[in-house]
């Protein structure tokens, strides 16, 4: 029990991390490579099924797009409101 918690653990990390990293790429304006073309890419293709199931709940803004804020949202709600107090008591 105690290695799936913490696998759960790692994952929110891990996808915290790739939303982090999408909406940093997404803001600055970097100039073309064959390597911040791959790791957009890559974003997308993990970051993107995530951010398109938020963006029905989010409304239209304009150029704004508020999807990425919504998964950071529920990947804290998981982590401190189930994975936390789960990990605490196994620790216990």
């Amino acid at each position: 029990m105690d290695f799936i918690i913490r696998l759960g653990d790692g994952f929110v990390v891990v996808a915290y991390i790739l939303l982090l990293a999408y909406i940093v790429m997404s803001l600055l304006p970097l100039p073309y490579s064959r390597t911040t073309a791959a790791i957009r890419n890559f974003l997308d293709q993990t970051v993107g099924p995530v951010l398109s199931f938020f963006r029905r709940f989010t409304p239209a803004l304009g150029p704004i797009d508020l999807s990425p804020m919504l998964a950071l949202i529920a990947l804290w709600v998981i982590w401190n409101i189930i994975l936390r107090p789960l990990l605490v008591s196994a620790a216990a």
